[in-house]
């Protein structure tokens, strides 16, 4: 629960999450504003090997991207409990991203290969998709855990960009 208002009682501070949360903001993209008509052309033109090939990876990368999605939501809520005010706003835009990136690949299957939830031979119990489901959540043991700093030491800004 919280106590009281970080940013009223005494502003923003600025630093590497403020950065990165500008960042996000003036990077903003929209799956749904893509036009997938050339990217369907071109799939149709492929031979089924390479549309088969093309579907499974696709699929796969959908299974990630959800993972991800789905996984990164108990650090944000960790981070939130910490009063790290600065460093939630940056990772509310990484979750929008990540969820982004799940409505992009969703959306290529659908439009492009006519396959509404990916490939139907990525989607059983030995692949990559599913074992990154299986296998136990890392953030999980973040709520257990009390840091007195910042929880990722990035590098140097410089080598971010």
């Amino acid at each position: 629960m919280r106590t009281g208002f970080k940013s009223v009682e005494r502003g923003l501070e600025a630093g590497f999450p403020l950065r990165l949360y500008h960042k996000a903001k003036r990077l903003f993209w929209d799956p749904a504003a893509l036009d997938f008509t050339q990217d369907r052309a071109t799939y149709e033109a492929l031979d089924p090997r390479a549309q088969d090939l093309l579907l499974r990876l696709t699929s796969l990368f959908l299974g990630g991207e959800e993972a991800v999605t789905l996984d990164l939501l108990p650090l944000v809520r960790v981070v939130a409990q910490e009063g790290r005010l600065e460093e939630e706003m940056y990772l509310t835009t990484f979750l929008l991203e990540e969820a982004k990136h799940v409505e992009f690949f969703a959306r290529f299957l659908e439009e492009v290969a006519s396959a509404k939830g990916g490939s139907p031979t990525t989607t059983g119990p030995t692949t990559a998709a599913s074992s990154m489901n299986s296998s136990p959540r890392p953030w999980a043991a973040w709520s257990r855990i009390r840091a007195p700093g910042p929880r990722w030491r990035p590098p140097s800004p410089t080598t971010w960009w």
